[in-house]
């Protein structure tokens, strides 16, 4: 019987050699906090694990080969914004659209929860809004706003489906599109 301790000590192992692979072009910095389920192998850690990273890299650098890599055609966006595509089209038409208004756009993995067939990430967003936003031009606002992203890992490793949740509110706000009284 494997104790948790145990466990908890083999785990980062076998992450620093799981985090080379997405960390050698340097688009993504580490987890601030990363959890492992319990009971996991190493097999399935580390393909939730590499999805995560892969697409988490994709937000931070707009760098299309990571979305391509993690990403299948028919990808499944299960809260589609009115308006964007569906699939991996509307993947890339939404980071290209949005570093229209945030050349500059960073994202920090702010914790990590690595499950069987399923990665979770609280990430933060950060730039310098200097492009434009519809009909709304960046004055060199500087933008920090939260995001919730949930995927579902097929046995290939790639991303079938995922959830996102941004705080759209912080944004707006922060680019001067909404104002709060």
């Amino acid at each position: 019987m494997k104790s948790k301790f145990a466990a908890f000590l083999i785990a980062p192992v076998f992450l620093l050699a799981t985090f080379s692979y997405a960390l050698a072009d340097g688009h993504l910095p580490p987890a601030k906090k990363m959890q492992i389920a319990e009971g996991l192998s190493k097999a399935e850690a580390d393909k939730s694990m590499n999805a995560g990273l892969t697409i988490f890299a994709f937000w931070n650098s707009g760098d299309e080969k990571y979305a391509k890599e993690i990403l299948p055609e028919n990808f499944i966006d299960r809260n589609l914004p009115e308006g964007r595509p569906p699939g991996l089209k509307g993947v890339l038409w939404a980071s290209k659209g949005f570093r229209t208004a945030v050349p500059d756009l960073k994202c920090s993995i702010e914790e990590m929860y690595v499950m069987k067939g399923r990665v979770m990430g609280r990430l933060l967003f950060t730039g310098t809004f200097t492009g434009t936003f519809g009909e709304h031009k960046g004055k060199g606002q500087k933008i920090s706003f939260q995001a919730v992203d949930i995927y579902n890992v097929g046995a290939d490793g790639k991303i079938i489906d995922g959830w996102h949740l941004e705080d759209y509110l912080t944004l707006f706000k922060q680019m001067g599109v909404v104002e709060m009284k």
